[in-house]
């Protein structure tokens, strides 16, 4: 737990490079992985090494979380070099914690639909034009999911795979900006394949308006 006084060490030991961390915790110090809350770390990675038939995880202490706007996460790495993201919800003073405890079951079971989508629809709308038919559709896969606190790790979570790649924001500079943009062309060729999941997407009908939930 990440307020009693004693050292421990979590995480399976593995071959360099990786290794094992080891982290004094006190009711007055904290690692920078509790910013926005306390959860018991040991039991994140006995679940994520659970989940993948025992391989070795290991997740820096000293990371501090990604955060939006309504979720933080941090990155599990496995000794296969695989690398998984765990989000939680945030406490917001204007979205109460059962809000967003519904909001990460619903993405939950809208990324368990999309994966699903990707894999048996998709591939009927890839015969309009050239550039729509190369906007690949990547999906990001939902691993495991807990809409409530009652779990060993002590808080709500999504395992979920990493997204390859960068932000964009970090090369498509806001106007104004002095750091080098991207030019027209590269802009224009994202701007198109954004355009060609937009469509795919658009061609999906449900007969309801709402949030995707799973079945009680």
């Amino acid at each position: 737990h990440p307020c009693n006084n004693k050292p421990i060490s979590f995480l399976t030991p593995f071959p360099l490079p990786f290794r094992i961390y080891s982290v004094e915790m006190s009711l007055n110090s904290k690692p920078d992985i509790f910013t926005y809350a306390d959860f018991d770390l040991q039991a994140l990675c006995r679940q994520a090494s659970k989940l993948r038939q025992g391989v070795s995880c290991a997740c820096d202490p000293d990371q501090r979380p990604a955060s939006g706007s309504f979720n933080w996460a941090i990155f599990i790495s496995f000794e296969d070099r695989v690398r998984w993201v765990f989000r939680s919800p945030h406490h917001r003073t204007f979205m109460p914690m059962e809000m967003g405890i519904k909001l990460l079951a619903s993405e939950a079971a809208t990324l368990d639909t999309s994966e699903l989508i990707a894999i048996f629809q998709f591939q009927k709308y890839t015969t309009i034009g050239n550039e729509i038919s190369q906007a690949a559709m990547h999906v990001l896969v939902l691993i495991y999911h807990s809409a409530s606190s009652d779990n060993d790790i002590g808080i709500p979570f999504i395992f979920m795979s990493e997204a390859s790649g960068r932000p964009l924001s970090k090369f498509w500079k806001s106007a104004g900006s002095l750091q080098p943009d991207l030019e027209t062309p590269i802009k224009a060729k994202i701007l198109s394949q954004l355009g060609g999941i937009t469509w795919k997407l658009s061609q999906l009908r449900f007969d309801k308006i709402g949030s995707l939930f799973e079945d009680e």
